[in-house]
Formats: structure tokens, sequence, C-alpha cells
């Protein structure tokens, strides 16, 4: 699928720290149908581990603009692990603004990210919700594979450099 119109990519700073937890927000999917989990969730330590005191070592963060407004985030941050494995490789978070979604800016977020961190980390892991199909579906078209699902938690996947 082509960009309807032009994409810019930045980086992220930490004056984009609004963005970022509106990106983090929508990144905590829910399945249709569903109730949408409250706002609140942004301020539970986990979920705050995402994104407090962006800027530290090791954090880099992309976001995708269209003309003025800022329409998605990738990004990636060394934190707790919810498995033994992987723990040294960075937590992949992305989201994309639902009116923006299924335009390919995921896709070309990934492109921009995947050759800045080739020769710097390990690899990249995350998860993701078991019935977020069109995210899985992104994941594993770069590369994510499936590698542990935690009791209690979201399924597991790695991409390994």
């Amino acid at each position: 699928m082509t960009l309807k119109t032009e994409i810019a990519i930045r980086e992220l700073t930490p004056a984009d720290s609004h963005f970022q937890k509106e990106m983090t927000y929508i990144a905590l999917w829910d399945p249709p149908g569903s109730s949408r989990r409250p706002r609140s969730v942004l301020e539970h330590p986990k979920v705050r581990a995402y994104y407090e005191d962006w800027g530290r070592p090791g954090d880099l963060g992309l976001v995708a603009r269209r003309e003025d407004e800022a329409v998605g985030l990738i990004q990636t941050r060394i934190k707790a692990c919810v498995t033994n494995r992987f723990q040294d490789f960075p937590e992949l978070g992305i989201g994309i603004l639902p009116g923006f979604q299924g335009q390919g800016i995921g896709s070309l977020l990934f492109r921009e990210l995947l050759p800045r961190l080739k020769g710097k980390v390990n690899g990249l892991r995350l998860g993701v919700h078991p019935q977020n199909a069109p995210a899985i579906a992104l994941y594993t078209k770069f590369g994510f594979r499936f590698y542990e699902h935690p009791e209690g938690q979201y399924p597991q996947y790695v991409l390994e450099f």
C-alpha cells in the first residue's frame, strides 16, 4: 500500500512527551467490541516505563509526521522483560493514530528504525495482544518470531539481528 501523502520522519525528543504518551495508549490495543481500558493505565509503573525520562542512553524513537501533524511513533528502550530470554534486547513499541493505520506508516517507521539499530543491539523484543492480527502481521513481515507466552502476559516476539 502506498502512502497517500508525504510522510516525514524525525527523531523522538523529550519535547514529544505528550504525543509519546498518546501513542503508548494506542499501542495498548484492546480487541474490537471490548471496552477501551481507562487512560489512567498510562500512570501504571509498567506502562510509564515506556516513556518516563525519555532520552536515557539506548533510547531511540522516531516520529512520523504528515504535513504539520505527528501521526505515528516507533520506539525502543531497554526495560524490564517479562521473560528470562532476550532481557538485554530493547523492547519495541509502535503506535499509529487510528485514522492513519493501514496506510503503510508502520512499515515506513520500521524501515527507518531497523538500520539505525543493526550493529548497536543484538535484536528487539515485544509483547503483543494475541488478537491483534494486523500488528502481528506487521511484526512478522519484518522478521519477528514468537518465542514465549508467559502466564498472565501477552505472547512475546523477538527479532534477532
